[in-house]
């Protein structure tokens, strides 16, 4: 990513509601994040997190001063059952991210999103001593994104209720 260039993150607003409807309905984000993209289901969704019911926090990616995609954190310990699943830490954050717009998918910008929001977000809190996420092992470009952002694989495990496995990753701090 040209060094010019400057990813941002805001907080996420109901006004993003028809970006995310569009985003969800690509081919390249459809595939991994099987959510309804009708707008009542957004709602249904992402409102509690705009209201603060729900403790996942989400944003908005920008690119200069565009919106491009999307990302969302949370601590482990909000899903202690999946995460011991997973085999994670509770005390970790976890996150979610795509890159919504299709002419920016295959550029590199994955890693440097990751690093950004990690850096000025997840570690900027001290009680967070890591980042363990879990991506489809089929979604390669998610997995190189991780790897390239310094997060190292440590298990691969399947949900009870999924029929694909995950490729457990952690950053830890420092």
């Amino acid at each position: 990513m040209p060094t010019d260039v400057a990813v941002s993150f805001r907080s996420l607003a109901r006004e993003d509601f028809p970006n995310i409807q569009r985003w969800l309905r690509t081919q390249h984000v459809g595939r991994w994040w099987r959510d309804p993209s009708d707008l009542d289901s957004i709602e249904a969704h992402y409102g509690p997190c705009i209201d603060r019911t729900d403790p996942t926090r989400v944003y908005i990616i920008g690119l200069d001063a565009r919106d491009i995609g999307l990302i969302q954190s949370y601590r482990w310990v909000s899903s202690p059952a999946q995460a011991e699943a997973l085999g994670i830490d509770v005390n970790d954050a976890g996150l979610d991210f795509f890159v919504g717009e299709a002419d920016l998918v295959g550029r590199g910008l994955g890693s440097e999103i990751l690093r950004a929001f990690i850096g000025q977000l997840l570690f900027a809190d001290w009680t967070i001593g890591g980042v363990t996420v879990e991506p489809e092992v089929e979604n390669t470009a998610s997995l190189r994104a991780f790897e390239k952002a310094g997060f190292k694989p440590i298990a691969r495990k399947r949900l009870a209720d999924e029929t694909s496995d995950r490729q457990v990753m952690r950053l830890a701090r420092g």
